[in-house]
């Protein structure tokens, strides 16, 4: 037993280079200031995201729950939320008389721009605290890296 427990604590357990842990840590850092940011506006990070999704062209609820990763009832309920306050309609797809695509209002394209640029100050101030600003440029660019390569891999799911 006593020899296990020695052969064990000869494994380094090294979590400095676990990119898992590192996402996991700074994404939390990320979102919880980007939260505190979007107080003013009385909305979720992830309905934010909705917004800057719906902002280059009108999208369905289906490629909204692909896109944030959660089920169509979440998503429908985000964006509900999204239309009460103005920020979103839902309009007939005039391919699919079934589906209505979610379409920014002028106060929701307003709201998106405000809000993605908090999101890139907010981001900013959470890599200084970690990260010189050559660092913090690299980084950035390992992630457009990451999401440009994510989004051509996953098109399919994400636009169905």
């Amino acid at each position: 037993m006593q020899e296990n427990a020695r052969e064990c604590n000869e494994v380094s357990l090294d979590f400095t280079n676990c990119v898992a842990a590192f996402s996991h840590i700074i994404g939390k850092k990320l979102l919880e200031h980007f939260q505190t940011m979007l107080e003013p506006y009385a909305l979720e990070y992830r309905q934010a995201g909705v917004l800057w999704h719906c902002y280059e062209s009108p999208q369905t609820q289906t490629q909204i729950a692909a896109m944030g990763e959660m089920n169509q009832n979440y998503a429908r309920i985000f964006v509900d939320r999204l239309e009460q306050m103005g920020l979103v309609q839902r309009v007939q797809n005039p391919k699919n008389r079934r589906e209505k695509l979610i379409c920014l209002t002028q106060k929701g394209k307003e709201v998106a721009v405000q809000t993605y640029q908090l999101h890139l100050q907010s981001q900013e101030i959470v890599l200084a605290d970690y990260f010189s600003h050559e660092e913090s440029l690299a980084l950035q660019k390992l992630c457009n890296v990451f999401m440009t390569t994510f989004l051509s891999k996953h098109k399919e799911r994400i636009c169905q």
